[in-house]
């Protein structure tokens, strides 16, 4: 999958990335299948191979800011938008984790 080396080129994979929620795997376990939704989508719009990245990437690293180690703020998306664009991560992924709000999640929809 893609996503697998989600941020190469900052020097962040998934392996950083489980190392910062190992006590919350639940939550890794989410940003992993909003991951997965995000490939389902770009292949299903056909979006072109550096927007379906940078969207999977998005949401791969959407709620890393609840990594307990990477809070500054206690709020989550303000924290993870700081550590990516710290690490040098792309304008849009670090833009796609500070605005990313909580899906409702009364229809129990796929990403809740």
């Amino acid at each position: 999958m893609p996503f697998v080396s989600c941020c190469p080129e900052s020097g962040f994979d998934i392996r950083a990335l489980e190392s910062l929620f190992t006590d919350r795997m639940p939550r890794l376990a989410h940003m992993r299948d909003a991951a997965s939704f995000a490939q389902d989508l770009s292949e299903s719009f056909s979006l072109p191979t550096e927007h379906a990245r940078l969207l999977i990437r998005s949401a791969l690293l959407h709620d890393i800011g609840y990594a307990s180690a990477l809070r500054r703020f206690e709020y989550h998306a303000l924290d993870g938008a700081l550590f990516l664009e710290e690490k040098g991560e792309h304008p849009w992924v670090v833009e796609g984790v500070l605005r990313h709000s909580q899906a409702d999640r009364k229809g129990g929809g796929c990403l809740s």
